[in-house]
């Protein structure tokens, strides 16, 4: 029955939106094939849903519904995640949401911040100098130093980079 009302509270959505053309992307199969008469709805408690849905479909001028597999719908679990963070109210005016497509890894976008600056060090350039062999800060206390000391055991440097060993062994490029 959620997976009915979900697609019910979609298309009454695109329809007040005044949407004329739409896809509809489902991960039930149940609902996919019934809707598009592969399938008969013999559940009595689903019938209400199927026949209210069918009413809905013909007041579209076109409508495809197509079967997205629940381990490719990334994009729908996704968006069922915020939703369920959010607390909206009835009287609450809903933004809408702009997705844009990325095809590189978001950290691409966070790594490459060091030398826009002159000045800038990364943020590991003191676990970096004390691991090869350079010593502490000269402006570091005792318990800095300690502590830097402490940090610098998850690291190592392979080659001219450096890694942190994470938890479960596996290397991070810093």
């Amino acid at each position: 029955m959620a997976e009915y009302e979900a697609c019910i509270a979609g298309l009454e959505a695109a329809l007040a939106l005044r949407v004329q053309d739409i896809d509809v992307f489902g991960d039930s199969i149940l609902i996919i094939c019934q809707i598009n008469g592969r399938w008969r709805t013999r559940e009595t408690r689903l019938i209400p849903y199927n026949r209210y849905l069918e009413s809905l479909v013909k007041k579209f001028r076109n409508i495809t519904f197509i079967h997205s597999s629940r381990t490719r719908n990334h994009f729908a679990y996704a968006l069922a995640t915020l939703a369920s963070m959010l607390d909206i109210s009835a009287t609450m005016e809903v933004q809408p949401l702009a997705v844009r497509l990325q095809y590189t890894p978001a950290n691409v976008n966070t790594i490459e911040t060091v030398g826009r600056y002159p000045d800038e060090k990364p943020w590991y350039t003191d676990i970096n100098n004390l691991i090869s062999g350079k010593g502490h800060p000269p402006e570091v206390s005792g318990k800095e130093q300690r502590t830097l000391q402490r940090l610098a055991s998850n690291f190592i440097i392979c080659g001219e980079d450096l890694y942190r060993r994470s938890f479960d062994g596996i290397q991070l490029l810093c």
